[in-house]
């Protein structure tokens, strides 16, 4: 159980997997409740700081769940910029 206990908490700590800036040629950025799916009821400007923490591929785009302070919700890859160099 302590190991059990151990592992969700060293996950929940875990770092996002990248810092990102919004840069939407048409801004502001949508946020979806899931890939391709419907719309949350807030906006991201550009040049918003968001954290990256899952990704996923749905109808061949790359998107990714971001957060700032809390958790938002998804957007497309595409639309942010991000320095680590990572390979989506």
């Amino acid at each position: 159980m302590k190991k059990i206990l151990a592992i969700a908490l060293m996950l929940a700590a875990s770092p996002a997997m990248a810092t990102c800036v919004v840069s939407d040629p048409n801004p502001p950025l949508n946020v979806r409740a899931t890939p391709n799916g419907a719309l949350e009821p807030f906006k991201l400007p550009n040049g918003s700081q968001i954290e990256i923490i899952d990704t996923k591929l749905s109808h061949g785009r790359i998107w990714i769940y971001v957060a700032d302070a809390s958790p938002l919700g998804w957007v497309l890859k595409n639309l942010v910029h991000c320095d680590d160099h990572r390979e989506w």
